[in-house]
């Protein structure tokens, strides 16, 4: 007669601890660099980023190369994102730059989860990295810059508060369009900067 065997427990995969804490540490480094202004945007950074961690964690747990590089890519998508707000939205409402941060954050998020499969092998290290991927990494680079340079060059600083916000949030709206479309290459890029 044989015993029924104990579950086992997942054990989170090597390197996991070590790529969680260094995430933690450099938002809470770029966190506290935006918090100048003060107001709520440090803690959507935190939380935000702890969220989409974590979300993408669950989906791909074998991937702690994932969870390193998307914490980068965070980290400067943050440092971006408040040097654009402030500079082409500086009225623009806290409500509106809090949904505005988290949009094209959420959209990835989705993004990776609804192309789980066929991103999996790419999050979790088992496909080598090469340099094919470039050109087209670069047009999304291109397209994202675009409209950074279209929401820093059109006036938009000059608007009232509302139509700030509004304006935040349409830019935003299509960067989350963007890095949708562009999620395969978004994923190969944040393993290969891990």
């Amino acid at each position: 007669m044989t015993m029924p065997g104990r579950p086992r427990r997942r054990r989170a995969p090597k390197g996991f601890g070590t790529a969680l804490g260094l995430s933690v540490a450099l938002m809470l480094l770029v966190a506290g660099g935006i918090a100048d202004r003060g107001g709520s945007l440090p803690l959507v950074v935190l939380g935000g980023a702890a969220l989409a961690v974590g979300v993408l964690y669950l989906i791909y747990p074998h991937g702690p190369q994932f969870a390193l590089g998307t914490a980068n890519g965070l980290a400067m998508y943050a440092c971006l994102f408040a040097v654009l707000g402030r500079a082409g939205f500086p009225d623009a409402p806290p409500l509106a730059r809090g949904i505005a941060f988290l949009l094209p954050v959420g959209a990835f998020v989705l993004a990776c989860w609804a192309r789980r499969g066929v991103l999996r092998a790419w999050a979790q290290g088992e496909e080598a990295a090469d340099i094919a991927h470039l050109p087209r990494f670069a047009r999304w680079l291109v397209a994202v810059g675009a409209v950074g340079v279209v929401s820093l060059s059109a006036p938009v600083n000059r608007l009232d508060p509302a139509a700030q916000g509004l304006a935040l949030l349409a830019a935003m709206t299509v960067i989350a369009v963007i890095s949708v479309v562009s999620v395969a290459d978004v994923v190969r890029l944040l393993v290969d900067v891990a």
